[in-house]
């Protein structure tokens, strides 16, 4: 499938759950909140984030893959700071777009492909990347990184959520995972956090509060519910053998 069917199809996905009331209310019920979330972002995580980053209204920020840029809103809200969020989600990106219009002063919704952005160099002072580094979305860590550092001011800094998978305990390592690897490759130096056994715990969460609401997903959505179910019973097996880490990197460029 080519870069544009996929972002259509993620977009139209997206926006249906935008719109399912049902899964509001599981959001509500996992995170404490509903944006419409699909990430393993907790509010310890969400927390950790802005900590570290300290944005203010002189950051312009890139967030990539942002889908329906509730997230990329809420962190543009509490820091004022510029935000300018990317997905290849067409429908998802239209919606942001359109639900933030009167901030767009401060939020900027585009259409766009990790693999294939293009910026001015400097343009940003903070990229964020949550959940949206996986093979899934991009083709090469080692040449997103090396578009973005140019894309970063000389003081400019990152801030990932990623969740490493191998069968190779070595691999799991802070320092070893893909991501350090195009990160040192790219001579950048970075902190980590360990959020594994957030995951975890919302991965329990998700399984949980989804079977409680089983009767509503019912209705007119049990495709979703057993896609979360599906979902989420996979990377918890992965977490319990071993075989996943996530972590929060913090770059800073100088």
């Amino acid at each position: 499938m080519s870069p544009e069917s996929k972002g259509k199809e993620m977009g139209k996905f997206l926006v249906s759950l935008d719109d399912s009331a049902v899964f509001s209310l599981f959001c509500t019920k996992v995170y404490g909140r509903d944006l419409t979330q699909m990430n393993r972002m907790d509010e310890p995580q969400f927390d950790r984030l802005l900590v570290q980053l300290r944005l203010t209204e002189n950051d312009h920020v890139l967030d990539l893959g942002c889908g329906l840029g509730k997230i990329t809103e809420n962190i543009s809200d509490i820091t004022q700071s510029n935000i300018t969020g990317v997905d290849f989600a067409t429908d998802a990106i239209i919606r942001a777009q359109n639900r933030t219009k009167r901030k767009i002063n401060r939020l900027n919704f585009t259409e766009a492909d990790i693999n294939d952005l293009s910026f001015p160099l400097e343009s940003f002072s903070c990229v964020i990347a949550i959940d949206s580094l996986y093979g899934d979305f991009i083709d090469d860590l080692h040449t997103v990184f090396c578009k973005l550092v140019k894309f970063l001011k000389p003081d400019g800094q990152m801030g990932i959520f990623h969740t490493e998978y191998s069968l190779e305990r070595d691999d799991l390592h802070p320092q070893m995972t893909a991501v350090a690897l195009a990160l040192k490759n790219q001579g950048l130096k970075f902190k980590t956090w360990d959020y594994t056994e957030n995951e975890l715990l919302l991965l329990e969460k998700k399984i949980s509060v989804a079977k409680e609401l089983e009767p509503k997903f019912k209705s007119n959505q049990y495709n979703l519910y057993e896609r979360i179910i599906k979902h989420s019973e996979k990377l918890l097996l992965r977490i319990i053998k071993g075989e996943s880490r996530r972590y929060f990197y913090h770059i800073k460029l100088h």
